[in-house]
């Protein structure tokens, strides 16, 4: 369980999910935002649900009101608003007096950039943005972690627990365990050792609840995919989508621990003599595996050595079985995107294995060179079908790093 105190005495939570965060790009620099955010299903009533949550808090004895002029009063105000309206509400909690600095202001917007995601049990809504305004949202930031509604639910589920008086929400248990309830990003005791990292066009980030994993093995029936979501930076389930050519899916894994790993398997759709499928998840990861099958007896497997939290690495080890020499091509393709040119991107490495019994080695240092970034790819002489990709957003740990 998240054990993250929470710091703020009042909350203020405006509903503009119809208004493009374009329309208020200026209020997103002026503030922490969630990109991870999605607005309700349309099929979802998102103000029936929180007139109920407010009726409850209000017979737990706490102040709830829906009126802008109360934001110095109500515990909890919640505000259905157009651009202009999250206009005005901005400029009464920029005029609040100084003993209301503990309040949060938390703008649900529509029209962004996440990923769709869905799972078994159900799916978020269309892309959005969240933007979060307080003294422990640090303007200019960016949030990976995935939120909807439900998310500012939970958070008040968590502040009222705090206060000794909780007042649970409605919330599926898969919604839960899929979206953040944003105590990570509003937290009192974020310590930052030396400068932040800087670049031009990136936005600081929070690091993300993730460590998605993906790679596939080959058997006799097929090629399989592994999914996986592992290790002390995993604190969240991860949603994932896979495409083969012949169908798309969307999974989501919950996290587990490095000493009881925890697999998704979905067998791999083969067409003409080969296969080739393209795996996405949360912050950024993307993986593709392709070639023939059966297989021309060429491998590459993904290492993350011990996880450094500050600086973390990616080996990509390569071999082969068979008795000719075979070349290894690692091109490394993150070009402009880079933030370092130390790191080499828009260059790559050969390696040359004569025989069966050896190994090469691809070690990348995104976590020292790109803040966490990287896009590779390796292919052979052994099989022109034949790629692996590997791009993505590696952990920090609890250091913050560069959006995109």
């Amino acid at each position: 369980m998240n054990s993250t105190r929470i710091p703020f005495r009042r909350l203020v939570v405006v509903m503009a999910e119809q208004v493009p965060v374009a329309l208020l790009r200026d209020l997103a620099e002026d503030a922490t935002e969630c990109v991870a955010y999605h607005v309700a299903p349309e099929d979802e009533d998102r103000r029936g649900v929180w007139e109920r949550y407010a009726a409850r808090l209000a017979a737990a004895g706490y102040a709830v009101s829906a009126d802008p002029a109360d934001l110095a009063r109500a515990d909890l105000t919640v505000v259905e608003a157009d651009a202009e309206g999250v206009r005005r509400v901005v400029e009464a909690f920029d005029r609040l007096p100084s003993e209301q600095a503990g309040t949060v202001l938390a703008i649900a917007l529509g029209g962004g950039s996440a990923v769709p995601v869905a799972g078994e049990d159900g799916a978020l809504g269309a892309p959005g943005a969240l933007l979060l305004r307080s003294p422990w949202t640090p303007r200019g930031w960016v949030s990976e972690e995935i939120c909807d509604h439900t998310s500012l639910l939970q958070l008040c589920e968590r502040w009222t627990a705090e206060r000794g008086n909780a007042v649970a929400a409605e919330v599926a248990g898969w919604r839960r365990a899929l979206c953040g309830d944003l105590s990570d990003v509003i937290a009192p005791d974020h310590e930052v050792s030396g400068p932040l990292p800087s670049a031009p066009g990136r936005r600081p980030a929070h690091p993300a609840p993730y460590f998605p994993t993906a790679d596939l093995r080959l058997g006799e029936t097929g090629p399989v995919l592994r999914l996986g979501n592992i290790g002390p930076v995993a604190r969240a389930a991860a949603p994932f989508t896979m495409h083969d050519g012949a169908r798309t899916r969307r999974l989501i894994v919950p996290a587990s621990p490095n000493d009881d790993q925890r697999h998704v398997r979905v067998p791999v759709d083969v067409r003409e003599g080969g296969y080739d499928v393209t795996v996405h998840g949360p912050d950024h990861f993307h993986r593709r595996f392709a070639g023939r099958f059966p297989d021309a007896g060429v491998h590459c497997t993904e290492e993350h050595g011990d996880r450094d939290p500050w600086f973390p690495g990616l080996t990509l080890q390569v071999w082969h079985e068979s008795t000719i020499p075979v070349f290894f091509w690692m091109q490394r393709r993150l070009g402009e995107r880079a933030v370092s040119k130390a790191a080499g991107y828009g260059s790559g490495t050969l390696e040359r294995l004569p025989g069966p019994r050896q190994t090469a080695r691809f070690k990348e240092e995104p976590g020292a060179n790109t803040f966490g970034w990287y896009d590779v790819s390796v292919t052979t002489s052994a099989d022109p079908t034949w790629v692996r990709e590997y791009a993505g957003h590696l952990p920090t740990g609890l250091r913050p790093t560069l959006g995109r």
